[in-house]
């Protein structure tokens, strides 16, 4: 045998055989004291969130009657603030009447079934526009939109709603045109009956 061969049996006596350990071995499973930890971790941790949920239930239930309440005083001082609203439209309403002597009517359009009865006043209720035929300057034509004069002459204004005086007054020789309030009236000659328009306001005691 020669000095090489030597050498090679004498490394090969050498090399140590290792096992494979357990952590590389798939099929290993954890002892039983190690199970044992385990699932009483898992069971506390279950305990845990079932805890947490039933406090935040909890929790979230005594949020919403205290909001509930509190929308219940709310919602009642509301309806408390819109009867008082509707009680003082109401007495407002009355103190118009009141001052006008309660003989209010409504909007008649023109006022030709007035006409004669000069010098006579008539209270309408009118929501003012400028969308209407009107003719003359202060003094209308009788067949006038009293909605619209009412907006020319200062008693309302556009969409406002209110108690108008109304004075029959004879026909004019002649009406002058004008632009007062966004609404431009008309001029025309001789007509048959005329009237005026001025706002009402409720005397203060």
């Amino acid at each position: 045998m020669n000095r090489n061969a030597v050498l090679l049996v004498v490394s090969l006596s050498l090399v140590v055989v290792v096992p494979f350990s357990r952590a590389d071995d798939p099929t290993a499973k954890p002892p039983e004291e190690a199970k044992k930890a385990l699932a009483e971790l898992d069971k506390d941790l279950k305990a845990l969130d079932a805890k947490a949920r039933k406090e935040k239930a909890e929790r979230m239930e005594k949020t919403v009657k205290q909001l509930q309440e509190l929308q219940d005083s709310y919602t009642k001082k509301l309806d408390e603030a819109v009867a008082i609203r509707d009680e003082i439209k109401r007495l407002k309403e009355e103190l118009l009447h009141l001052s006008v002597g309660g003989k209010v009517l409504d909007n008649p359009g023109s006022l030709t079934a007035y006409r004669g009865k000069n010098n006579e006043a008539f209270y309408f209720k009118v929501t003012g526009t400028i969308t209407g035929s009107v003719y003359g300057s202060e003094v209308y034509t009788d067949d006038s939109n009293l909605a619209t004069a009412a907006v020319h002459a200062g008693a309302l204004k556009d969409g406002e709603t209110g108690i108008v005086k109304v004075t029959i007054v004879e026909g004019q020789t002649t009406y002058t045109a004008s632009t007062e309030n966004g609404v431009t009236s008309s001029g025309y000659g001789q007509w048959h009956g005329s009237y005026t328009v001025e706002a009402v306001k409720v005397e203060k005691k």
